[in-house]
């Protein structure tokens, strides 16, 4: 319900019996905020960033959705849904819009990102998987805004030590999975000596 969006409750206040009064209207989620984006825009390329997609379960995230993410030779779906709330808010919010179903334009993006290495968060299926490019990024310090930041108390900059760390760690048989982050302490707690 908060991605795709859903049916959520309303309150109003009706004048004529000065009663308030429950609705359940569909309330758009990200998803469906950037899909009309691009429907109603498709010079533009829209793009929605999904960090840490695994945090999810991703078959209950993104339920018939799913299925528009095999895309065709020019980047739409292949496949279309039939999600009527979905395509009710799609019309009501771009009247233009005539079709029946839908489908991703070519102009879409979905772009996510995946820390494989964290425990206790949902596997994501194969069937799921393949419908995504992936691209391994590998830990780089030289990226890192804190890079430069010495360690309070030791006067060494996290780069140096992190990697110094990471390295011993290697040696001891510890996979890459398991080893210090840039980003694995910020600046201000670089910089506290306690």
């Amino acid at each position: 319900f908060d991605f795709i969006g859903g049916l959520k409750p309303q309150q109003s206040f009706n004048k004529e019996t000065g009663e308030k009064e429950i609705s359940y209207e569909f309330v758009s989620g990200p998803f469906t905020d950037a899909l009309i984006n691009a429907i109603s825009n498709p010079g533009k390329e829209v793009g929605l960033i999904i960090e840490e997609i695994n945090r999810a379960n991703t078959a209950s995230v993104f339920g018939d959705i799913f299925q528009l993410l095999d895309r065709d030779l020019y980047g739409a779906s292949e496949y279309t849904i039939k999600n009527s709330d979905v395509l009710d808010y799609i019309q009501k919010q771009e009247p233009f819009f005539l079709g029946d179903e839908i489908k991703i334009p070519s102009n879409f993006s979905l772009i996510a990102t995946m820390n494989s290495s964290d425990q206790g968060v949902y596997v994501m299926d194969s069937a799921f998987k393949r419908r995504w490019q992936f691209e391994y990024m590998p830990i780089d310090f030289d990226k890192a805004i804190t890079k430069d930041v010495k360690i309070a108390g030791f006067e060494v900059r996290w780069k140096d030590f992190a990697e110094l760390l990471n390295q011993a760690l290697s040696n001891l048989g510890v996979e890459e999975d398991r080893l210090i982050g840039p980003y694995f302490l910020k600046g201000h707690e670089l910089k506290n000596k306690s």
